[in-house]
């Protein structure tokens, strides 16, 4: 984790910079938090806005990609299933870019797979803390989630650095496809 402690500064440095916007964000897009159509599956609401704070577009964005990309569930035991869904995050990003193309910066495009790795690292650090402190802060289902969240989690942000450049390339592609921005 030493060689990744500069990564969680990125966010910040961005807004202190003044290279980002703060706006407000819904903080817990995950699927317990959208409304299906019955027969299709089509998104149709997002609810849920107990969460909504200022924010910025990267860490939502980032949050959302670290849960709903995942190849598992994010108390999986077994790591040789966790991995990180490229496909997913193709067909994901193409629907989100489609939807915050009007306000999203090109500093943001350029940064959301490293939000990404971000928040799965942001993640990581919160499960390890509750682990660490015996389960008394954050997660309530059972002694050993935690630690396995901790360690998918962890899974999930080497897979990420993995395929850093392919992932980038992604986003190059997609945002050029939907803005005509070049990055």
């Amino acid at each position: 984790i030493n060689d990744r402690k500069n990564d969680f500064n990125l966010i910040n440095n961005l807004l202190e910079k003044d290279l980002i916007p703060i706006r407000v964000t819904h903080n817990n897009v995950r699927k317990a938090n959208i409304i299906f159509e019955k027969d299709t599956y089509n998104a149709l609401y997002l609810i849920g806005f107990d969460a909504i704070m200022p924010g910025t577009l990267l860490r939502d964005f980032g949050d959302m990609a670290r849960y709903a990309f995942n190849s598992t569930k994010e108390n999986e035991k077994n790591l040789d299933a966790v991995y990180f869904r490229i496909d997913l995050f193709k067909e994901g990003l193409k629907a989100y870019l489609n939807e915050v193309k009007d306000i999203i910066t090109p500093t943001e495009v350029k940064h959301l797979v490293d939000a990404t790795k971000l928040m799965a690292l942001e993640y990581w650090m919160r499960n390890l803390i509750e682990f660490l402190s015996d389960g008394k802060n954050f997660n309530p289902y059972c002694e050993t989630d935690s630690w396995d969240i901790c360690k998918n989690q962890f899974r999930l942000v080497q897979n990420i650095e993995n395929n850093y450049d392919k992932l980038q390339e992604i986003v190059k592609e997609v945002a050029y496809d939907i803005m005509s921005l070049t990055i």
